[in-house]
C-alpha cells in the first residue's frame, strides 16, 4: 500500500481516540449517557463497523473468484459471517433500536435482560469473545505483520501473506485496543472512578474499526491496486501507443 495509506490508516485511529478523550474530560454528564447509552453512537458505531466489515469481506470474497485460492476466499466468508454475528449481537438483534421487550427465557437468563447470546450464563461467552478479540488483533495486526515484514518472500503475489495479511497499516489502531484493554484493566484506584468508566466500550469500538480496515486494506491490494496497474498497462501498451501515433499524425 502507498505511504499515504498507510499514513491514513494510522491516522485514523489516533483522530478518534482524541475526539473520545476529549468527550470524556469536555460535556456534560447528560452527554456522557448518551455517549454510552446501548443505542448511543459508541454501541451503534461498533455494531456497523462490523456489520461494514461482513459485507466487504463477502463482496472481497466474490470479487477475488480465480484470482484467490478457494480455501482464503472461504476464510473471508467466514470472517463475514462473524462480523455479521458481533453486529446482530451488538444491538441485540434490534433490541437496542427497537426497543422491543425480551423474551421472558433471555429475561430470565441473561445477565443484562435483553436477547442476547453473549451475556448468558454470566457473561462468559462474552468474555470469551472479547478476549478472543484481544489476541486476535495484536497477533493478527501486530506481532505477525511485523515478523513477515522482516522474511523475504512475505506478501508477493500467490504467498499467502499476499492474500491475508495486512502490512504495518493496522498496527496503530490494534495498539490504541490494546491501550483501552489495559486502561480498563488497572484498578479503578489508579485511574479513579470516572476515567476508569468507558475503556471497555471504546476497545470495541477499536475491534470494530480494525475488522472493517483490515478487508478495506485487503481489498486495496488485491482489487484498487490491480486495476490501476491493469489501467496504467493498458495505457502505455504498445497497441495504445501505435494508435496515439497514428491519431497525432
Amino acid at each position: 500500500m502507498p505511504r499515504k495509506g498507510t499514513i491514513f490508516w494510522a491516522a485514523l485511529p489516533i483522530v478518534v481516540l482524541t475526539i473520545y478523550v476529549a468527550a470524556r474530560a469536555l460535556l456534560s454528564d447528560g452527554w456522557q449517557k448518551f455517549i454510552y447509552a446501548e443505542n448511543g453512537p459508541i454501541e451503534l458505531g461498533t455494531s456497523a463497523c462490523f456489520a461494514l466489515a461482513g459485507g466487504a469481506a463477502l463482496a472481497l470474497a466474490r470479487k477475488t473468484r480465480g484470482r484467490m485460492p478457494i480455501v482464503f476466499r472461504g476464510m473471508f466468508v467466514l470472517f463475514a459471517l462473524a462480523s455479521w454475528f458481533v453486529a446482530l449481537e451488538e444491538i441485540s438483534y434490534g433490541q437496542q433500536l427497537f426497543g422491543w421487550n425480551s423474551p421472558a427465557w433471555f429475561e430470565q437468563n441473561n445477565h443484562h435482560g435483553q436477547t442476547n447470546l453473549h451475556n448468558l450464563m454470566g457473561n462468559r461467552p462474552s468474555h470469551l469473545l472479547k478476549n478472543f478479540a484481544n489476541h486476535a488483533t495484536l497477533v493478527g495486526f501486530i506481532i505477525v505483520p511485523v515478523i513477515a515484514m522482516f522474511r523475504s518472500g512475505a506478501y508477493r503475489p500467490g504467498h499467502w501473506t499476499h492474500f491475508l495479511l495486512p502490512r504495518a497499516e493496522l498496527i496503530v489502531i490494534a495498539a490504541i485496543a490494546q491501550l483501552c484493554s489495559f486502561l480498563w484493566d488497572v484498578p479503578k484506584s489508579v485511574l479513579g472512578e470516572y476515567w476508569h468508566q468507558g475503556w471497555n466500550e471504546a476497545r470495541e469500538l477499536f475491534w470494530g474499526m480494525a475488522a472493517l480496515s483490515y478487508v478495506l486494506v485487503i481489498w486495496q491490494r488485491l482489487i484498487t491496486s490491480r486495476q490501476d496497474t491493469a489501467a496504467s498497462t493498458n495505457m502505455t501498451s504498445p497497441v495504445n501507443s501505435s494508435c496515439v501515433s497514428s491519431r497525432a499524425a
